[in-house]
């Protein structure tokens, strides 16, 4: 069994877009909009990657909850 990926994406359209391909291509995808809810399903479960996909890199919060990703 495979571990799922983690989507981190805040635009729902585009991240349920990718997950569909991901799916369609065998992965398991879990599927998250903020940094926040990422680190809450990583407290959980174990994820094989995770994919961060957002414009928000320069914002020092963000930058923040990546490195406690």
């Amino acid at each position: 069994m495979r571990l799922p990926v983690l989507l981190l994406d805040a635009d729902s359209s585009a991240a349920a877009q990718l997950a569909a391909q991901l799916r369609h291509a065998g992965f398991a995808i879990e599927v998250v909009s903020t940094p926040s809810e990422a680190l809450g399903a990583l407290e959980f479960r174990v994820c094989s990657i995770v994919v961060v996909v957002d414009d928000f890199v320069d914002d020092e919060e963000f930058q923040q909850c990546l490195t406690e990703l």
